[in-house]
C-alpha cells in the first residue's frame, strides 16, 4: 500500500527541513505518534534512529525511525517501525514553489508487518492521517517562525 500527499506551506525549505530534522517535533505532527525516548548522537545522519513509544498505557510499542536518505534541504527518507504492527518507508520532499512557499509531498510505503496484511482497506485512512500530520507539520513551522520574528 502507498499514500501520497502533498500541502504548500508559507516557509523556505530550509525552514521547514529543520523541522523535520528535529525528532522532538515528530511526536507533534505524526498523528499517532507517541513520546520520544531517544535520539542517536548522530541524527539525521544515515543509519541514525530516534527511538519512540507509540500507544497507551499498558498498550505500548517500543521501536524507532531510522534515516534511510538525508539530502538537505530538500529530501528525507525514513523507514517508521511500530513493530510487530506495522513498517513502512516514509518519503518527504521539498519543492520551493516560489514567492517563499514550498510545497512538502509524504510518501508513505507499508513495507512489513501485521498491518501490511490489511493495506488494501487502510488506504483512506492513511492517506486522511498523512493529510493531517502536513498540516500539523504546517503549523509548527509557522509557529517556528512567529517566535523567531519576536
Amino acid at each position: 500500500m502507498k499514500a501520497s500527499d502533498s500541502i504548500v506551506v508559507a516557509a523556505s525549505r530550509e525552514r521547514i527541513f529543520e523541522v523535520l530534522c528535529d525528532p522532538e517535533c515528530y511526536v507533534r505532527w505524526v498523528v499517532g505518534a507517541g513520546r520520544l525516548r531517544g535520539v542517536d548522537e548522530s541524527w539525521p545522519s544515515v543509519g541514525s534512529r530516534f527511538h519512540h513509544t507509540v500507544g497507551i498505557p499498558p498498550f505500548e510499542v517500543q521501536d524507532s525511525t531510522e534515516v534511510r536518505r538525508c539530502e538537505a534541504p530538500t529530501h528525507i527518507e525514513l523507514c517508521a517501525m511500530v513493530r510487530p504492527f506495522f513498517e513502512a518507508i516514509v518519503d518527504l520532499r521539498l519543492a520551493d514553489v516560489g514567492y517563499g512557499r514550498t510545497r512538502i509531498t509524504m510518501t508513505e510505503r507499508s513495507t512489513g508487518g501485521l498491518m501490511a496484511r490489511t493495506a488494501w482497506m487502510a488506504g483512506p485512512a492513511l492517506s486522511m492521517r498523512n493529510r493531517l500530520a502536513l498540516r500539523r507539520l504546517e503549523h509548527i513551522v509557522a509557529c517556528r517562525a512567529a517566535a523567531e520574528s519576536r
